[in-house]
């Protein structure tokens, strides 16, 4: 099901490179907020509810610097799922990044885009580790990103 919707979204990055070529950013902006950006909401929205109800497996040994308590921790197969899917997360976000590119009046919904980027990898690192507890930090801030990419380049 997924690589369908990566065809769905190859699709639209193809036609917004050519549509850009030819035409005002508008037709392009229109691709982000009509076709990118619902898809990305979807499986960030999937994917985030049923992050929210992984329950931690045991504790992690404390950091003796530490004075926050003892991290929750997940299964190792949890962690290669949660990275895997921070890969595919990060690869439709630099599609928007792509779509967005030479877009001058959507500088600031790329910037935004590109903190979401970031924020993929930093949760990638978390869930190798299996910090569930920066897992949903991470994800809570890659929300917020999202949301002001949302409103800056959508009408």
């Amino acid at each position: 099901m997924f690589a369908l919707r990566i065809s769905k979204l190859s699709v639209a990055l193809a036609a917004a490179i050519s549509l850009s070529a030819f035409s005002p950013s508008r037709p392009v902006i229109d691709i982000v907020c009509q076709d990118w950006l619902p898809e990305f909401e979807k499986d960030f929205e999937r994917y985030s509810k049923e992050l929210a109800h992984l329950a931690p497996a045991t504790r992690a040994l404390a950091d003796v610097r530490s004075t926050a308590g003892v991290p929750f921790v997940i299964e190792a197969r949890d962690r290669r799922y949660w990275a895997e899917w921070s890969e595919k997360m990060l690869s439709q976000s630099n599609q928007g990044l792509d779509i967005l590119e030479g877009q001058g009046p959507y500088l600031e919904a790329r910037n935004e885009i590109s903190k979401v980027a970031t924020r993929w990898v930093e949760f990638r690192g978390y869930s190798e580790s299996g910090r569930l507890d920066r897992m949903k930090a991470t994800l809570a801030s890659i929300r917020i990103s999202a949301a002001r990419a949302r409103r800056l380049a959508c009408p």
